[in-house]
């Protein structure tokens, strides 16, 4: 018979974001990146983070034999440093009194049991309460350090733990997503067009030039030759998410030489009125469809911020 555990679990793994009251009295086996490590008399708790969500596990210092850990390995348990990625095998304790700072807060995990998985150095490049704060948390706490852009990327993989980076990715993927199954619902045919070409396919714009088996051949900076084809084709309504390549040289602090377009072509039935329609309901199509997926990831009613 299938239970809410098994369905949940991954090889064995189950994901702290399916945790909940449900499991009280359940031992499970947890993943994560070691957010907090703190000793409060003979107690170690940890705060252990997953895929954004975070709970609290905690364990009892073994006295007279008994306890769930070893003294050696409750010695090491208090020297796990921030960051580390460990498993956790546990049980689920429903908890009366809420717990501040975590994403459950209702629940906890007992460690019976744990594993270093791999063990982060004791001087990161920057603390991850510094990365992850807003600016009204800075303003509110002064001794929250400010963690600049070329450390970030310095050490982008450590960044992308943070909940900023994971935001724009989220919602990167959500506009990807939702402008794609808006034109297919209206008929459009995804397609995927060269960005290796012989020559440019759009005036005005500079190209990067590779070679090509002795020959030189050029980064595409537009789809906008082969859509038309497609049109001219008889496909009617076609779009494409793809990478663009332009080599102008520029100032702009927000212009980017490689990125990502999200083009789309179909014919026009009566005037071009009819395309700026199209486009104003599917951009507001978009926002209305990230502001329900915000709401329904977060469980925040406020959604995103207003445009």
């Amino acid at each position: 018979m299938e239970t809410q555990l098994s369905r949940i679990s991954i090889n064995g793994i189950t994901e702290i974001k399916d945790l909940d009251g449900n499991l009280d009295g359940k031992c499970i086996r947890v993943r994560g990146f070691a957010l907090k490590v703190s000793c409060t008399g003979k107690y170690v708790f940890i705060v252990l983070r997953d895929n954004g969500c975070t709970i609290q596990c905690m364990c009892e210092k073994p006295i007279g034999g008994k306890g769930s850990l070893t003294p050696q390995e409750f010695n090491l348990l208090k020297k796990v440093t921030h960051e580390s990625f460990i498993e956790v095998k546990g049980k689920v304790v429903k908890q009366e009194k809420e717990i501040s700072g975590c994403d459950k807060k209702d629940i906890e995990i007992h460690i019976l049991g744990f594993d270093i998985l791999s063990a982060a150095d004791k001087n990161l490049p920057f603390v991850m309460k510094d990365a992850s704060a807003t600016a009204e948390e800075r303003e509110k706490n002064p001794t929250l350090q400010n963690v600049g852009y070329h450390i970030r990327l310095d050490n982008r993989a450590m960044d992308l733990r943070t909940p900023q980076a994971r935001a724009t990715f989220r919602i990167i993927d959500g506009v990807m997503f939702f402008f794609r199954g808006y034109l297919r619902r209206n008929g459009f045919v995804e397609i995927k067009t060269p960005k290796l070409i012989g020559s440019s396919s759009e005036g005005g714009a500079n190209l990067f030039s590779v070679d090509y088996f002795k020959r030189k051949a050029f980064m595409a900076q537009s789809p906008q030759l082969y859509k038309q084809m497609a049109i001219i084709g008889g496909l009617k309504r076609v779009c494409e998410i793809g990478h663009v390549y332009r080599a102008e040289e520029s100032n702009i602090n927000r212009y980017l030489s490689e990125f990502v377009g999200l083009d789309m072509e179909m014919e026009i039935s009566t005037d071009y009125n009819d395309m700026i329609a199209f486009i104003h309901s599917m951009f507001v199509s978009i926002f209305d469809s990230l502001k329900e997926e915000y709401q329904r990831r977060t469980g925040n009613n406020q959604g995103l911020p207003s445009i």
